[in-house]
């Protein structure tokens, strides 16, 4: 039986589809859990758990989360391989390189955060410097961050790439880049 505990970051399968993405455990219902056995989870882990990522709370079965926390080569290469799709998408559709990934991330400590600005850039820009969390160099950096340990956090997902909104040369277009949204916004 797997094992859920607060501030755990973790990974909603939204059965919908429309919501899933990373989120931290707010509350594992243990009372209410109680009398679910081990014997009955094989099939369908129906015990109900509290989530939220900061700007939602939602209760939904333990079956449809994935535990993040601690992330395995395999979820780190998954992470990896989305930040090159959706990067050549984003060069492919815009013409150019994008200037900044949106992630969630998770603390090495077990806090999550859903949506921080990383730039593809270590130049500094007092213009949009309040805008960005990190900065990494290029598409490798940003892969490189998908380590827990080489930061106080790492990258658990990409949402989409952009070009900063004044880059007159180009469309501004995001690229979802997560596996549920793998469509052009």
């Amino acid at each position: 039986m797997r094992k859920f505990k607060e501030k755990q970051a973790v990974y909603w399968n939204d059965p919908a589809g429309e919501t899933s993405g990373v989120y931290e455990v707010l509350d594992t219902n243990e009372e209410y859990n109680a009398g679910i056995t081990e014997a009955e989870i094989p099939g369908f882990d129906s015990r109900v758990l509290l989530i939220g990522n900061g700007m939602s709370e939602v209760e939904v079965y333990a079956e449809e989360l994935s535990v993040i926390d601690t992330p395995s080569s395999e979820s780190r290469g998954l992470v990896q391989k989305d930040m090159e799709n959706g990067f050549r998408r984003f060069v492919r559709n815009n013409g150019c390189k994008p200037d900044y990934a949106v992630c969630s991330i998770a603390w090495n400590d077990g806090g999550t955060y859903p949506e921080v600005n990383i730039r593809l850039s270590e130049t500094a820009d007092p213009d949009t410097d309040d805008s960005f969390f990190f900065y990494c160099n290029g598409l490798e950096g940003l892969k490189s961050l998908a380590f827990p340990g080489l930061e106080e956090f790492y990258i658990t997902g990409i949402l989409h790439f952009e070009i900063f909104a004044g880059n007159a040369r180009h469309k501004k277009q995001k690229i979802e880049c997560h596996p549920h949204f793998l469509r052009q916004k």
